[in-house]
């Protein structure tokens, strides 16, 4: 437990994926522009839970978060069209049922394309996020 992830992409057709297990842990990622593809499993989080946030700028972006138990908080902010994004908590890891469930939180967030994030704006996004 206790494990950080900060992943930042800009591109095209990138993948983010990360994999944590224990309680307490931070998995923060960020990609712009199109078709790219972020990926969050945190497992356990029986205790303190844990936290993801992803947050995608562009077209055809999709977005998958995992997280076992109980505790855990999950944020999604999207900006631009065709995003998926799934946010499955209490997730069996394994074909075996989360030992403990409930007071989980998700919140996603999707914008049109018309909205158009300068650097700055970024940055400001993810701090907050961060804080969350």
């Amino acid at each position: 437990g206790d494990n950080y992830v900060d992943q930042y992409q800009a591109g095209n057709g990138n993948e983010a994926r990360s994999l944590q297990n224990g309680n307490d842990n931070q998995a923060f990622q960020e990609q712009y522009q199109d078709d790219n593809y972020s990926k969050i499993t945190q497992g356990n989080g029986q205790v303190l839970g844990n936290i993801a946030t992803s947050i995608q700028n562009g077209f055809d972006n999709s977005s998958l978060i995992n997280q076992r138990a109980n505790g855990n908080m999950s944020m999604v902010d999207q900006t631009g069209n065709g995003q998926v994004s799934v946010v499955n908590q209490n997730a069996p890891l394994n074909g075996s049922p989360a030992a403990t469930s409930g007071s989980n939180t998700a919140t996603i967030i999707q914008r049109n394309a018309n909205v158009s994030l300068t650097a700055q704006i970024q940055k400001a996004a993810a701090t907050k996020v961060h804080n969350f």
